[in-house]
């Protein structure tokens, strides 16, 4: 059996004694399966989506070792790659969203196993303009959290810093008027706090999956929240991982569609996967099955 080239991207910024670890960890479990495995950190905004842009397709494989924005950076690099190889995802970030909906451990050596089980699916990619998102898109209240979303207090608490932000924000969330329309030529126009496109289930680890989502079946969960749905969000947020989250409750709008084009009354910042990378106007399109990842199907089969 040939044994095939692998490609590490990790981010250094998590401090060089945690990354010694980590690297550590993940070289036992996958050093001796591949024939060459090369280590590439990133060290300033953007580097990732250069390096895999230039060097994925060079390797068969990818492994991913940092939190959503370096899986965004890394994915869009990758979306101008001819023939992109296959992309572990090896969760060191602070929610880690991404790996959650491929149903990946967050423990790195348990994630470095179920990459090296090597069960795969090709998973759809969104794109918001001229830039792509694996997870969400979104405006508004979204925004709002991220941008508040304190740096020591992300790097001290981790996880619990976006939890704790969102409760913040969900007290002075300021409705915008907007105007959308879908491919099924869905129009809805009116007052909304948050509008959010998913491709994945998890949103500050909050556990947003529908029995019937899938990361390959070419739709997008776009909800509309409007003010009086702001306590059935917040309340979601208090479970943190729900397993009733509703499709249908006052206040919020669920539409599953395969893009839509959105405007609003005022240019509006849109957080993609965590950072703000466009504004509004937009248009949303889910591309099918565009990368492939390591997934752990049985993870969303309990």
């Amino acid at each position: 059996m040939v044994k095939k080239k692998a490609l590490l991207v990790y981010n250094a910024q998590a401090g060089q004694a945690k990354v010694n670890d980590i690297l550590k960890e993940i070289t036992s479990v996958l050093a001796a399966e591949y024939q060459e495995l090369t280590m590439v950190q990133t060290v300033e905004k953007g580097d990732g989506e250069r390096i895999c842009r230039e060097r994925g397709s060079e390797y068969d494989l990818l492994f991913i070792v940092g939190g959503d924005g370096t899986v965004h950076e890394c994915v869009n690099g990758l979306m101008d790659v001819t023939e992109p190889p296959t992309v572990g995802i090896l969760p060191a970030g602070t929610c880690n969203d991404f790996s959650r909906s491929l149903g990946i451990p967050q423990s790195i050596t348990e994630a470095a196993e179920v990459i090296k089980a090597g069960q795969t699916r090709t998973c759809d990619i969104g794109r918001c303009n001229n830039h792509y998102f694996t997870n969400f898109a979104g405006l508004g209240l979204i925004t709002t959290v991220s941008e508040e979303t304190n740096s020591t207090l992300k790097h001290s608490v981790g996880k619990l810093s976006y939890f704790i932000s969102a409760l913040q924000s969900l007290k002075k969330a300021d409705p915008f008027s907007f105007t959308l329309q879908t491919a099924e030529n869905d129009q809805r126009s009116g007052e909304a706090v948050m509008i959010l496109a998913m491709n994945g289930f998890s949103l500050g680890t909050a556990n947003f999956h529908l029995p019937e989502s899938k990361l390959d079946d070419s739709l997008l969960e776009l909800y509309i929240i409007q003010e009086d749905g702001l306590k059935l969000l917040k309340n979601m947020y208090y479970k943190t991982f729900a397993e009733d989250w509703p499709k249908e409750a006052e206040g919020i709008e669920l539409i599953r569609t395969s893009s839509f084009s959105l405007t609003t009354a005022e240019k509006m910042d849109i957080d993609m996967d965590g950072e703000i990378y466009q504004t509004s106007p937009a248009s949303i399109v889910l591309l099918p099955r565009k990368l492939t990842f390591f997934t752990n199907e049985a993870a969303h089969e309990k």
